[in-house]
């Protein structure tokens, strides 16, 4: 008897311990205390096939080639599954949020303006808005066609068309010309390329011409996508060890060379910092707001006031963002700092009930099972969930350091 009431004196201590923390604001889970009230949802691609010169690098996996089934670089049908699973989660996750039937007055769907990107996008947009709610007179099952905005081809920057080419070649050609040449010349590294060239079957004038910068590029990536895919490369010949070796020295390169000075930490997240915080203002005066004159001229304009708004981007802009805010991403299995293809960050702006104060929630949503959650911002006094104030804050003082990207991009053109 006395064990019985022991436990449910603790149970109930568990409980007012619980109900003391959600009223106090501790518990960021709790959405009781908040109104989701906008989503901010920026995704990296699906799974795509391997660059066209990987298969002339690496003519020994040539015969895994039609197995992807796509041409080169294009989503393959990996790809076009997560992305699907993807949709299904921002339906069941978001069901009441974000109405069943597409509006071009709540939802804006934007992706960079090249194949693997609108597909993914495309995707998305055919699970989170599915048939039975399209307009009546086209097919009986009433599909939804949704719009998907673009920027060119050639434009990695989402909403805009101001590039910074110019400069991203200058400072990543000084990063692979001395961090990146110190690399080449680890015994470990140099062991790890010669092993790889020797399976790849690669032919000796390529391997003699080939930059490190290149092979990991097209080679090792070339590797990673086909395992990813879920084929074998290489017969089997590479083992987990070696394999994951390959995967963090692609990491290490991608991370290093367009991410290595703190002015690149700035401009290649682009203009999507920029729009998450006038986003964050403009709701927090209720649309009153007064936004960036520039965005008017751009599709800017057209997100920040739509309650739903979905960016299909390449893993650059992923980890661009990343590196601006300072959060961190950790996927099991993966190198420090990766996320997989797919993965997904997502900002839920809510509005807290008892003050009618803006809150900004980022999160990490991923294709693997049981990862993701959570992102953590350092400047943020709650880490996983910011005051609009907090976010600007954190913007400003990046810009005042380095420039707005906007400035480093035409100082160096």
């Amino acid at each position: 008897m006395f064990r019985l009431q022991l436990l449910l004196l603790m149970v109930a201590l568990m409980v007012v311990a619980t109900l003391a923390n959600r009223s106090s604001g501790d518990d960021n889970d709790n959405n009781s205390a908040f109104t989701l009230i906008k989503l901010l949802v920026i995704n990296r691609h699906g799974h795509r096939a391997p660059n066209a010169p990987y298969w002339r690098m690496c003519p020994n996996d040539q015969y895994n080639r039609q197995g992807f089934g796509v041409r080169p670089e294009d989503l393959t049908g990996v790809g076009y599954a997560e992305e699907h699973m993807f949709g299904e989660y921002l339906r069941e996750t978001y069901n009441d949020f974000i109405s069943p039937a597409y509006n071009d007055r709540k939802h804006f769907v934007s992706a960079v303006g090249e194949p693997r990107t609108l597909q993914s996008a495309q995707c998305i947009a055919q699970a989170l808005w599915s048939e039975g709610y399209g307009p009546r007179k086209f097919l009986p099952q009433r599909p939804q066609v949704v719009p998907v905005f673009s920027d060119l081809a050639s434009h990695e920057y989402l909403l805009n068309d101001a590039p910074c080419w110019p400069r991203t070649g200058r400072d990543s050609s000084a990063w692979v010309r001395t961090a990146g040449a110190a690399l080449a010349k680890d015994p470990a590294n140099q062991k790890l390329v010669t092993d790889l060239e020797a399976l790849c079957g690669m032919p000796p004038a390529m391997a003699a011409t080939r930059s490190l910068d290149m092979l990991i590029k097209i080679v090792v990536d070339g590797v990673i996508f086909t395992h990813d895919f879920g084929l074998t490369p290489l017969n089997g010949k590479i083992d987990k060890k070696t394999f994951f070796a390959l995967r963090n020295l692609s990491n290490t390169f991608l991370l290093g060379k367009l991410y290595g000075t703190d002015a690149q930490k700035t401009y290649v997240a682009g203009n999507l910092p920029e729009l998450m915080v006038e986003t964050g203002r403009w709701l927090e005066g209720n649309g009153t707001y007064r936004l960036p004159s520039d965005f008017s001229a751009t599709n800017e304009g057209d997100a920040v006031p739509r309650p739903v708004n979905i960016f299909c981007v390449h893993r650059e802009m992923m980890y661009g963002l990343a590196f601006f805010w300072d959060w961190e991403y950790s996927v099991p299995d993966l190198a420090p700092g990766e996320v997989p293809a797919t993965s997904t960050v997502i900002l839920e702006y809510v509005r807290e009930r008892a003050t009618g104060r803006v809150w900004v929630r980022p999160k990490l949503w991923t294709p693997r099972p049981n990862t993701g959650g959570p992102l953590s911002l350092p400047g943020c006094a709650k880490k996983t969930i910011c005051t609009v104030e907090e976010l600007q804050s954190i913007y400003q003082e990046r810009v005042r350091r380095t420039g707005t990207w906007q400035t480093l991009c035409r100082s160096s053109s």
